[in-house]
Parts: C-alpha cells; structure tokens; sequence
C-alpha cells in the first residue's frame, strides 16, 4: 500500500532543506586562511576576511596584523610551518612555491588557490571575483563598485600620440632597473595612459646617465628604501636636467602597490599620479 505525504507538509520540508543547505555552505567559508600573496592579501582585507588570516607571506607584512606569523619568501614556502597552522585555505600565486610544498598541502588535504599575478586590470578584476567566491564576502559587489568607479577615473588607452615613460625600480644598494614588457612597471604605466619606452621583457638594469639619455616625459621611480624625489635627486644630481624632471612630471610610485604585479592599492596610485601630471 502506497503512503501519501500529506499536502500540508511540503512547504515545511522545503523550508528544511533550504536551511540544510544553507548551513552547509556557511559551513564550507575558510576560517583559517594563509596567504601568500600581498595583492591577495589586500584583497582579502577589502572583503572583511582580514580576521580569518592566520598565516603570510613577507610581501605582504605591510598590510595585516602585526601578530599574523610570517612564513618567508613566497617562493621559498615551508610546508612544516603552513601545516602547523592548520589552515583550511591557502591563497598564494602561480608563483608560489616550491612544488613540492605544494604537493605537502594537497597531501595534507588543504586546499589551494593559485591566482594570476595581475597584468591588466580584466585580470585583477577576475581576482577580487574569485576571493569574493572563495570566504563567502557580501562584500564583493561593493568592492567591485568601487574598483570601476576607480577605473572609470583613469585616463583612455595610450595612442601613438601619447607621453612616453619610463618605470624605474630603485633597489637597495641604488641598483636601478627600467620595468619591460609583462611586468607591474608596465602594467602601470599603462594604467596612467603613458608608452612605456622599453620595448624588451622582464626588467633590466641602467645606469642614471642612460636613463637621462632616453629622456622619457614621465619618469616614475619605485624606491624600494622609501626615499622622496628630493632625496632621489640628492642621490642621482644628473637626473635634474631630465625632461621629466624639468616639466615637474618626475614622480614616485608606493613600490609596495606593484609587488605581486596590479593591486587595488596600484588603482589608488596610478590616480595619485595621474592627477599629479595635470598642468
């Protein structure tokens, strides 16, 4: 004999089982998360997720709790240490590292999310979506809101017709080297509207007397020792009869904006900058 479910009952159990289903995906959001990865770790901290961060990478020390520990280079990770933390996500770059600290964490059946270091805004905008998925943010549409507000801000592609520039990392010892092709360097100088002069990938090295021979109309320096303009001109006398220096469009960039390739912080630079080389 057939039993019938009476009528009355169905809008109960599909209430249950919505609640069920509810709990589980409540349920599946990180609660301890290592990052190592600054773009990603901003990103998360712009998502309200900053206090479920256990764990990080050196790059991004500047952005969370004191307290948090480090975990070194992020591609010179030690499985040991992320195990002993007992995370239940970690979030890092396709450059993070070495392999076989990632085959540790599948082992250890942690799960791990690898982003794109970003080169073009499409790709930091894919980023901020995939976290937003990732800890289960309601944050993640304001945040997005915010990002094209930012973007609608910056000036159209470069044309042929546009200011030349050169992005210059200035590293300890005053080291410098001009930013190529597929690097941050360019994907700023991109960002401000600019034709980045070096035509070459990866960066390379250069000495302040060659840099004042390209005379590019904008020069944006990186120290990576925190010093002012003032104090880059103090050190590299020469660059005070550059072009740029001489149309006041000489100008320092966060290098900490543009570690692990665009960031939200790069936005906020590129228009700092940007309105800084408005007559």
């Amino acid at each position: 004999m057939k039993s019938h479910r009476p009528a009355r009952l169905q809008p109960l159990l599909m209430v249950l089982l919505m609640a069920v289903t509810a709990t589980s995906v409540a349920a599946d959001a990180p609660e301890r998360i290592i990052s190592t990865d600054a773009g990603a770790t901003e990103i998360l901290i712009a998502l309200g997720a900053g206090q479920t961060v256990i764990g990080l990478d050196d790059s991004s020390r500047h952005l969370a709790r004191s307290d948090v520990p480090r975990l070194g280079y992020h591609r010179a990770l030690a499985a040991e240490g992320m195990i002993a933390l007992a995370p239940d996500l970690v979030i890092g770059s396709t450059q993070m590292g070495p392999p076989h600290v990632l085959e540790a964490l599948k082992h250890s059946n942690i799960a791990v999310i690898q982003l794109t270091p970003p080169l073009s805004t499409a790709e930091l905008r894919a980023n901020i979506v995939q976290l937003t998925d990732a800890v289960h943010s309601d944050k993640g549409q304001s945040l997005l809101a915010q990002f094209d507000e930012k973007l609608a801000a910056l000036p159209a592609p470069a044309d042929a017709s546009a200011l030349t520039a050169a992005f210059v990392l200035r590293a300890q010892g005053g080291m410098l080297r001009m930013a190529g092709i597929d690097t941050a360097g360019h994907a700023f100088v991109q960002l401000i509207a600019a034709n980045n002069l070096a035509d070459y990938d990866g960066y390379r090295s250069l000495s302040p007397e060659a840099l004042l021979t390209l005379q590019p109309d904008i020069l944006l320096f990186a120290d990576t020792e925190g010093r002012d303009a003032a104090g880059l001109l103090g050190d590299m006398p020469l660059l005070r009869f550059s072009k740029a220096h001489q149309n006041q469009r000489l100008l320092m960039v966060d290098p900490t904006a543009l570690v692990s390739g665009l960031s939200l912080a790069a936005l906020d630079e590129a228009l700092r900058v940007y309105r800084a080389m408005q007559p």
